[in-house]
């Protein structure tokens, strides 16, 4: 089972596009540089007289024409007969080149570079071996009972390649891309009927870029690593004639038109292409590994994909159109750089889902609920539930850390429902907002009575209908809470147990001493805040502090309490200096009531200022002793203000939100 992350790095190697740009280019570059200044007919005609180096005299036999190097040129063709072995050293070129009785081409140095102008043939137990360098063939290939071998390089193949065997006892006919780079325009064509004719892949890469078609028992496309098959034509082929193995077939497509995907048994399936073009399924596809939505889109059409046991999809810039079929648990990820939404990859099944990975950096909203039976991977971006519900369906606690949970970049912005069983332990629900943490973690000290589900939604504004404070404990004394709770509701039957809470606040501000803050809890709506359990270890920062509580039991909301002596900034809410502001909430455009208590005759004024520290709104009166009704503007959009109170100097801050 391949991981996200090699996955990932084969896109990262082959991004959204390299692939099509790549045969393009080269196909582009042969005819630029190729048939430039060549003429089509031959000057010489040589024929190998011994081994030795492509350059050196002593190798060749001149048969006809004229040649003043004596060594074969651009314009000549060329024969290597007689077991002998020709190696490329350096920059040639000829017209035509055909190696045969067990002869062999040799390319193995970075240095090596050859241009056939016209046609390649393989014949008779020959072979071409190349290492390192390049060959480039601008016309067609023929390889009978032959073989090409690849162990790095590049070979390059403008016109079709006609693979074939027609023996019945012996000899094989193989392309070998063992590692290395493959490439052929023209298409490639296998056919045998008993003894091999084969296109091999170990961890080397081909692209195919016309039709692939197999022919007879005998011709195969095998795997024998983890390497690529990339494909921009048509396929003709079926399960007889391929072997999946390790390896990953990518459609890459034409830009702007339509490519059927093969009916086989893959392992690895990427779809991809640089236009706008479709991959239709028409019959049976099997993937057992790993399905890639890189770009593009995947249609079923009177067809079926089916997902095996344990396999997985990734989806980066494509999408499928209707729902595979999923023959066990599969593995879900989404590794897109711009935000999407979930769509028909996502199994609506309740045992399907398997381990959920968000690796998007631009987020990933829901279009259903997701049901992770296994883990939840947090790596970059937001996942959005919207009106939908991620349930975490692991029941068990972890001693250090979640077993169900991963959090790295990423967090949740919406609801997560987790079950919970009869076991003590940690759940995390790894909430957030923008890049800021607002984690809800959960350790039982004491195993519930009895399991069931709990469903917790964090709120980014402050709780409306607050009641209960100040409450103090010990030298502490709550004033106020912060602008942000979270929602927790027992579901199913949980019940019983007792456990310690962590509410993480990453970059909040105005918090002078951080371990002065306490959880506080309330059972709902207009129920005044409470303590409950014991204060614990803060841990964190000013700006980003963790607050513990343990010994706590049952659940309602949850939110931060702010001692007196620790904020001058928006947390402030309620009263400051014996000025208090009220209603708040205030409806947009209302009458904000302000008790203050100050010298006759003094200049006072009010400033609100919105979150990112602007200036929205400002008023300023004579004092009278009196409390004022002060009107605001209606245009001022729904939100949270820090509201300043100034009388020759600041008197108070406060946090109103307007609704």
């Amino acid at each position: 089972m391949i991981s996200w992350f090699d996955e990932n790095a084969y896109v990262c190697s082959y991004s959204t596009g390299q692939i099509s740009h790549m045969l393009i280019r080269f196909l582009l570059i042969l005819i630029a540089g190729i048939f430039l200044n060549h003429s089509l007919f031959s000057q010489a005609y040589f024929t190998s007289k011994a081994s030795g180096r492509w350059n050196s005299t002593s190798t060749w036999k001149l048969e006809s024409g004229i040649s003043a190097a004596g060594v074969p040129g651009a314009t000549d063709s060329v024969v290597i007969l007689n077991s002998h072995k020709v190696t490329v050293d350096s920059l040639h070129q000829c017209l035509s080149l055909s190696v045969r009785q067990s002869a062999a081409l040799i390319l193995d140095s970075i240095t090596s570079f050859l241009t056939v102008i016209n046609n390649l043939s393989l014949t008779d137990g020959s072979s071409v071996s190349v290492s390192s360098g390049n060959l480039t063939v601008s016309g067609n290939s023929t390889i009978s009972l032959s073989t090409l071998t690849q162990t790095g390089g590049i070979v390059s193949i403008v016109g079709l390649v006609n693979a074939s065997n027609t023996s019945f006892t012996t000899g094989n006919t193989i392309i070998d891309i063992q590692s290395g780079i493959f490439n052929t325009i023209g298409g490639l064509s296998l056919s045998a009927i008993t003894r091999p004719a084969e296109l091999r892949i170990g961890t080397g890469l081909a692209n195919v870029v016309g039709a692939l078609i197999t022919f007879g028992g005998g011709a195969k496309v095998r795997f024998t690593g983890d390497g690529s098959l990339v494909l921009a034509g048509l396929v003709t082929m079926t399960n007889t004639n391929f072997v999946a193995g390790n390896g990953r077939v990518v459609y890459v497509g034409i830009p702007g038109a339509n490519q059927n995907v093969a009916s086989l048994n893959y392992n690895r399936l990427v779809i991809t292409g640089i236009g706008a073009g479709t991959k239709v399924i028409s019959g049976t596809v099997n993937v057992s590994d790993t399905l890639t939505l890189l770009s593009d889109t995947l249609q079923i059409n009177s067809g079926s994909l089916t997902m095996a046991n344990n396999s997985c999809i990734i989806r980066t810039a494509g999408k499928i159109l209707s729902a595979p079929n999923f023959a066990g648990q599969v593995d879900l990820i989404y590794n897109n750089v711009q935000r999407d939404t979930t769509g028909p990859e996502l199994p609506v099944n309740l045992q399907t889902l398997r381990n959920f990975t968000i690796a998007n950096a631009g987020g990933i909203a829901l279009n259903a609920n997701a049901y992770v039976n296994q883990k939840l991977f947090l790596t970059a971006g937001e996942l959005d539930t919207r009106n939908n519900i991620l349930f975490i369906r692991n029941s068990q606690g972890g001693v250090t850390d979640d077993p169900a949970v991963e959090q790295i970049a990423g967090y949740v912005n919406g609801v997560i429902e987790r079950s919970i069983g009869v076991s003590a332990g940690i759940r995390l629900f790894p909430f957030g907002t923008g890049t800021v943490r607002r984690s809800f973690e959960l350790n039982y000290t004491t195993a519930p009575s009895a399991a069931g589900s709990l469903q917790v939604r964090y709120v980014n504004s402050a709780a409306d209908q607050q009641s209960g404070l100040p409450i103090t404990e010990g030298t502490v004394k709550l004033i106020s809470a912060t602008p942000f709770y979270w929602r927790a509701n027992a579901v199913g039957g949980l019940s019983g147990g007792t456990y310690s809470l962590q509410l993480t606040a990453q970059n909040i501000t105005g918090i002078q001493d951080f371990q002065s803050l306490r959880i506080l809890k309330r059972t709902g709506d207009g129920a005044p805040w409470q303590l409950d359990g014991i204060a614990g270890v803060n841990t964190g920062s000013n700006i980003s502090p963790v607050v513990a509580r343990t010994g706590m039991s049952g659940f309602s909301d949850f939110t931060i309490g702010v001692n007196e002596s620790t904020t001058t900034s928006i947390n402030d809410i309620i009263t400051r200096n014996s000025i208090r502001i009220y209603p708040n909430p205030l409806p947009n455009g209302g009458i904000l009531h302000l008790e203050m208590k100050d010298e006759q005759g003094q200049k006072c004024s009010m400033v609100m200022m919105d979150l990112q520290g602007r200036e929205v709104y400002r008023q300023s009166w004579i004092g009278t002793g009196n409390d004022y009704q002060l009107s605001l503007p209606s245009y001022l959009p729904s939100g949270i203000y820090k509201v300043m109170i100034s009388q020759g100097k600041l008197l108070s801050t406060h946090s109103l939100k307007l609704q």
